[in-house]
């Protein structure tokens, strides 16, 4: 990915490996105190770069990873970032409708952080709802 081959690494490598260092950009680009907007602009720029099934995918994956490692952290996440997330992804599943459950999934998030109340976390599948209950142990 260093190297700027986006088009090269969605083509010929496994999804997975393209989405672990999506997930690793993510992690760079978001860890920073940056503005709203800016987390925004670093998102779309990062789902933009190749415009592809593979690349689209591969961005899923990564944001998925990123999202299950701000759950584990969620009382260290900052609510400017789920909120840009939620704005962004918002705008995502507008036009791909396979961004719906990732929405979702920071929406709670985003609300479970704020209210604390873990009725909230309901509204998740089982499996999403464990990544944020663990936090509060």
């Amino acid at each position: 990915m260093q190297l700027r081959r986006y088009q090269e690494a969605s083509e010929t490598l496994p999804v997975d490996a393209v989405a672990h260092q999506i997930y690793y950009k993510l992690v760079e680009n978001l860890g920073q105190q940056l503005a709203e907007d800016q987390i925004t602009a670093h998102l779309l720029n990062i789902h933009s770069r190749v415009s592809s099934p593979a690349w689209t995918s591969a961005f899923r994956g990564g944001l998925w990873e990123f999202l299950s490692d701000l759950a584990s952290q969620l009382n260290d996440a900052s609510a400017g970032v789920l909120k840009a997330l939620n704005q962004v992804l918002h705008e995502f599943s507008a036009s791909e409708p396979e961004f719906l459950t990732i929405e979702k999934c920071v929406n709670v998030m985003s609300r479970y952080k704020e209210s604390r109340d873990h009725r909230v976390l309901l509204e998740l599948p089982l499996e999403q709802r464990t990544l944020l209950q663990i936090e509060r142990m």
